[in-house]
């Protein structure tokens, strides 16, 4: 619960994220947004508008990033809190750097990386909180052993 009231806390508050290369020239300048439990974002944006920088950022792996406010589920932290960190993945990689691992693999490498205790029921709460439940994991037309969304319905032709 936050701190006002009954209300439920945000999964996630940003405010005035701003982050650099070098001091004197922004990458990221006062960015703020808020996430909810259970919401579903995608981040779009042309090459070199700092979204990768901003997830690193979030993750504690780009260290040139100041925060104003940093709130995970109603609580202050710091991109490396501990805490902060065990509840949430990334991984940055091109589309062909694992073209034989499916996500139950990539999962257990996460938890070795992470030194957590293996846990099936992680995999299907990844599948229930993307929403995968209505489709099914079903495997990539672009990669086999990759596991993902199809498309529920084809293009029209031109």
């Amino acid at each position: 619960m936050s701190a006002v009231g009954d209300a439920p806390a945000h999964l996630l508050e940003v405010e005035g994220l701003s982050a650099w290369y070098e001091r004197d020239r922004p990458v990221l300048t006062d960015v703020s947004f808020t996430l909810e439990a259970s919401e579903t974002v995608g981040l779009i944006g042309l090459n070199g508008a700092g979204k990768t920088t901003m997830l690193t950022s979030l993750c504690d792996v780009h260290r040139g990033a100041r925060f104003d406010v940093l709130r995970y589920r109603g609580r202050e932290v710091r991109p490396g809190d501990e805490r902060f960190k065990a509840a949430r993945y990334l991984s940055l990689a091109d589309d062909s750097s694992f073209p034989t691992w499916n996500l139950d693999a990539f999962i257990g490498f996460l938890e070795h990386a992470y030194r957590l205790r293996p846990d099936r029921g992680r995999l299907e709460e990844l599948i229930e909180d993307f929403d995968y439940g209505r489709t099914g994991p079903q495997p990539s037309p672009a990669s086999p052993g990759v596991h993902g969304r199809r498309p529920t319905s084809s293009p029209p032709s031109t």
